[in-house]
């Protein structure tokens, strides 16, 4: 069983969540990694490499200074610890940056696998949120999100005593008046959670009495999952692919939604997907043949196994014959199954006229995978597999 996996076989929701920083991070610190996070978001690169001078602008720093913040920075680690509903509990350590490389004009970052392993649904790391807590900016952020996420399990709505809350928040006796602690603590992490966690926050206030004057002595907050409207639209698309083989919809409705919740769109869609094309291949009714192949993920494991049915291993000198081979193959195939715009998009023909020399592109539908393999002075490869289905294309 390994946790590092992008879909662990543990189940982690409604897991009690602890994480805390080795060393608390300073605001630039957070200010980086804020900045990092939001690179790999773009990139999906866990190496970042950023121009050295602008580095050194965004931080107000010089090159020494700049050295010595990374050090410090790569050192600085977060222990965790995730305690399941199964009485399972998983404790570790980890650190944001794994490595830095510096030279005469960049610093590159080598983000760390945790990090990395946040982005993807259905691992320990993604449970722990470390996507969204490492973008908030104020230092008290995680804290209020971590309680809530731990807290939220029993009742819509939460209510906490502000000296409780307080507590939470690490400020003790400080802001004596209630004004002060919610201009310079509260809104700013409202307004943080709200613009970087998973979550949108709101609050109101409990006071003693009904007057507008009587003293605030807690704090009702609320939290609307702001991915909830987008996993029923999903569960939608994904249902009208395969409405005319559901025996219980019900059943295939809640199946889909919580498998969202656990694993990526394109995981979902690929087995559902390998389901509808290979359904008459098998005696459970379809429901549970859907079932079976998401949560053993059947399609990829199928693809894995398969034989080109084309090969194609051969000298060919430049990219125009290699082109001119490409489009020479897929024409064995029936033009209505391979021949379509999958194969001529903008997409696949912009990367098959700038491959170059050493170079692998690879192009997926339902049906087919084309891997091109490039080098004009040895051996270029064309591969194309066909997927399993019930129907037959050569």
């Amino acid at each position: 069983m390994s946790l590092y996996s992008e879909s662990s076989p543990v189940n982690f929701e409604n897991s009690k969540l602890t994480l805390t920083f080795e060393h608390p991070l300073l605001k630039k610190e957070r200010f980086l990694i804020s900045y990092l996070l939001e690179l790999y978001k773009k990139e999906r690169n866990g190496e970042l490499k950023l121009d050295r001078q602008m580095l050194m602008g965004l931080l107000d720093m010089d090159m020494d200074e700049l050295k010595s913040f990374i050090k410090k920075l790569s050192k600085k680690k977060l222990e965790y610890c995730v305690e399941t509903n199964e009485s399972l509990r998983f404790e570790g350590y980890f650190s944001v940056i794994d490595s830095f490389l510096i030279d005469e004009k960049s610093v590159i970052f080598l983000l760390s696998r945790e990090v990395m392993l946040s982005f993807k649904k259905g691992n320990i790391f993604n449970t722990l949120h470390i996507d969204h807590i490492l973008s908030f900016k104020e230092k008290q952020s995680y804290l209020l999100y971590l309680y809530l996420l731990n807290h939220w399990k029993e009742k819509a709505e939460l209510e906490i005593t502000l000296d409780n809350l307080k507590t939470i928040l690490g400020v003790g006796d400080n802001y004596t008046r209630f004004y002060d602690f919610e201009t310079k603590i509260l809104l700013p992490i409202v307004e943080d959670i709200n613009s970087n966690g998973k979550y949108i926050l709101s609050y109101e206030k409990i006071k003693s009495g009904l007057s507008s004057n009587n003293k605030v002595i807690g704090i009702k907050f609320s939290l609307i999952d702001r991915l909830a409207e987008k996993l029923k639209n999903d569960v939608n698309i994904l249902i009208t692919i395969i409405k005319k083989y559901i025996d219980d919809y019900d059943f295939v409705y809640n199946l889909l939604l919580d498998s969202l919740k656990k694993y990526e769109y394109e995981y979902v869609y690929k087995n559902l997907n390998y389901a509808r094309l290979n359904s008459k291949n098998t005696n459970l009714k379809f429901d549970m043949f859907l079932k079976e192949c998401i949560e053993n993920n059947v399609a990829e494991s199928k693809k894995s196994h398969l034989e080109p049915v084309i090969k194609i291993k051969k000298h060919i000198p430049n990219i125009f014959r290699l082109q001119a081979e490409v489009f020479k193959q897929i024409n064995r195939f029936e033009s209505y199954k391979l021949l379509d715009a999958n194969f001529f998009s903008p997409l696949f023909l912009r990367k098959l006229y700038s491959l170059k020399s050493g170079e692998t592109m690879e192009v997926e539908t339902d049906l087919f995978k084309i891997s091109i393999y490039y080098n004009e002075d040895d051996f270029s490869e064309i591969n194309i597999y066909k997927f399993e289905t019930d129907e037959n294309v050569l």
